[in-house]
């Protein structure tokens, strides 16, 4: 009877070493991260795409730049066009600057410990992005509005048709947008600190008070003139205009003057 207790305790302790040996390596295994398949998407498209796709359009508009520079291409479309490749390439290396960004916070260095980071975030990234953005589409439209004329009205086009009248077009294209621009850059994002465990401070852009609320402070003296107008809905007549003027406002010219001068066309060919 006793060894058959001994021999008993004994395979039992081994069980009891073998499972707790066993536990762990289980929890250990369990703990592993699996890698998320949205970080990884969003790795490659704003660390691998969309600095390749910035590079080709800088070097694309930077070509465009210097061959319409040209003395020999002085006509006024060729001034829309050289003012539209600007406006591209601009747009072009706000992205980059952006991607860059993120490329350096994936490789580890840390730029957002830096408070110009933040500001960078907060009121410069996307109003200069948008705004890049508006003037092509401003300047497309007056590119169009040039077309609509001489194919519409072909006798008045050379009157009508000036460098001088090219370059008031292009600079209200730079210059609307930038205005428009403006509140968002500065009371859209305000910049965000972040302490960590280890007491490091860490910059980023986050939705202002003001965007939060509504109440923005230049609309004050418009609430006291008129009680009746809410702040809230001031910020959203802003909002709204600025939509308007920047993207359904360009949609609906473009439309109109490309379905004239389609119809231009069709009535000369009638004609011939």
């Amino acid at each position: 009877m006793i060894p058959t207790t001994t021999t008993t305790s004994s395979s039992s302790s081994s069980a009891i070493f073998t499972s707790t040996l066993a536990t762990p390596l289980i929890s250990e295994t369990a703990q592993i991260p699996s890698p998320s398949p949205k970080l990884n998407i969003n790795i490659v498209a704003y660390c691998y795409i969309m600095p390749t796709i910035c590079v080709l359009g800088i070097i694309g508009n930077s070509m465009n730049v210097v061959t319409l520079a040209s003395p020999r291409l002085k006509a006024v479309s060729y001034m829309y066009l050289r003012a539209l490749a600007v406006s591209d390439l601009l747009c072009m290396l706000f992205v980059l600057a952006f991607a860059c960004c993120e490329v350096l916070k994936e490789s580890g260095v840390p730029i957002e410990r830096h408070p110009l980071y933040g500001f960078y975030q907060a009121h410069v990234m996307l109003s200069f992005i948008n705004w890049a953005l508006a003037t092509g589409v401003y300047i497309v439209v007056a590119l169009s509005l040039e077309r609509y004329v001489s194919v519409v009205f072909p006798l008045h086009f050379r009157m009508w048709n000036s460098p001088k009248r090219a370059m008031k077009a292009i600079i209200i294209a730079y210059t609307v947008p930038a205005l428009f621009y403006i509140p968002y850059g500065i009371g859209r994002y305000s910049v965000s600190e972040k302490i960590n465990s280890r007491g490091e401070i860490s910059y980023g852009a986050i939705d202002s008070e003001i965007s939060k609320t509504f109440g923005w402070q230049v609309e004050r003296p418009f609430f006291l003139l008129n009680p009746k107008i809410p702040p809230q809905s001031l910020f959203q007549v802003y909002k709204w205009t600025r939509e308007a003027f920047l993207r359904f406002l360009p949609i609906v010219i473009l439309f109109v003057l490309n379905f004239q001068i389609m119809i231009a066309f069709r009535r000369r060919q009638k004609n011939v």
